[in-house]
């Protein structure tokens, strides 16, 4: 793809309207340090230096389509608790739209909380209800669906297998997609792998694949892998298909067309949310109807960007327009 034409993808993205629907979390950081030990018990004291908490979840990727310039909307539930309160806080700093983020008055907003040192990850603890939503909340996420996704250009499924998208949900999403002719992007977890089906992009990564498919691939056997990835589109019947291979790049498939794009050489400082941001621009760019290839390089791309700032952080749109000037070729098999 020309220059020419990425500089008018980046200008466009402005006016693509994104919806995501999915898990939405609180991620919290603890940094702290570590100077003595316990008089209690044979274990570390740490001290507290400080405490930040950011969008995660369904709401990383909102964060990062609006970021990019997208307006973009969030489909989503949390609970009546301060963790709540937090998350709509965080939404409202962004300028993101709260008022699609439904309330469980049964349930917790799910945190995941991280305790660093010195940029090193120390420990996590997490505070959720996994359970699928019950009847009452998805009528509420149904309505709030229904209400959302008027005048979108690309609906993105967004599971981390946290309840949100139960497979009543999912049929949901899917059938009123296809009634509205609105592609569907899906990043899938294990639980309901194969209930996305007849989608426009289907999005695991190396180890949910081969979870799902049974099978045990390295992540250097690409010949392979794409022989998984054909198996695995045929089975649910998606579109394209892009397997995010961390340190190996990134495979694509789109019927005959099908290929590997290396990962960019980046000093990786966390690897936190790079999916989230993979899928982001994956979406966008399927809205603006790119080539699979086009979609494969600039979505390698940013996951690598996402990778040197610590923490889940959104990556910028001048940061990805600059970055595309050295974007890696794909690599046609």
């Amino acid at each position: 793809m020309s220059a020419i034409e990425l500089d008018k993808f980046f200008d466009r993205l402005p006016r693509i309207r994104p919806l995501v629907l999915g898990d939405v979390m609180v991620d919290r950081y603890s940094y702290v340090r570590h100077e003595r030990m316990s008089p209690e018990a044979p274990v570390p004291v740490w001290d507290l230096v400080h405490r930040e908490s950011r969008l995660g979840g369904a709401g990383h990727v909102a964060l990062n389509l609006k970021t990019l310039g997208c307006q973009v909307r969030l489909v989503g539930l949390a609970g009546r608790d301060a963790d709540a309160v937090v998350l709509r806080s965080l939404m409202n700093e962004q300028g993101l739209d709260d008022r699609f983020v439904t309330t469980s008055t049964t349930r917790r907003t799910t945190l995941k909380h991280r305790v660093i040192e010195n940029q090193s990850h120390l420990a996590r603890l997490d505070e959720e209800d996994a359970q699928d939503v019950d009847p009452d909340e998805e009528e509420l996420l149904k309505r709030a669906l229904l209400e959302a996704c008027v005048g979108i250009d690309v609906l993105i499924l967004q599971d981390y297998n946290k309840g949100v998208l139960s497979k009543s949900i999912i049929r949901f999403a899917l059938d009123l997609a296809r009634e509205r002719s609105i592609p569907v992007a899906v990043d899938p977890k294990k639980q309901n792998f194969f209930s996305f089906k007849n989608v426009a992009l289907f999005k695991p990564n190396h180890r949910e694949l081969c979870e799902a498919m049974n099978r045990v691939v390295p992540k250097t056997d690409l010949v392979v892998l794409q022989g998984l990835m054909r198996e695995c589109l045929e089975r649910i019947n998606a579109e394209s298909m892009l397997l995010t291979l961390s340190e190996e790049g990134i495979l694509f498939d789109q019927g005959t067309l099908k290929g590997h794009i290396p990962a960019q050489t980046v000093e990786i400082a966390d690897v936190s949310g790079a999916g989230d941001t993979v899928i982001a621009v994956a979406a966008s760019a399927i809205a603006a109807q790119l080539p699979i290839e086009t979609v494969a390089a600039l979505s390698n791309l940013a996951g690598g960007l996402a990778c040197t700032q610590p923490g889940v952080c959104p990556v910028t749109l001048q940061s990805l327009r600059s970055a595309a000037k050295t974007i890696a070729t794909p690599v046609i098999t």
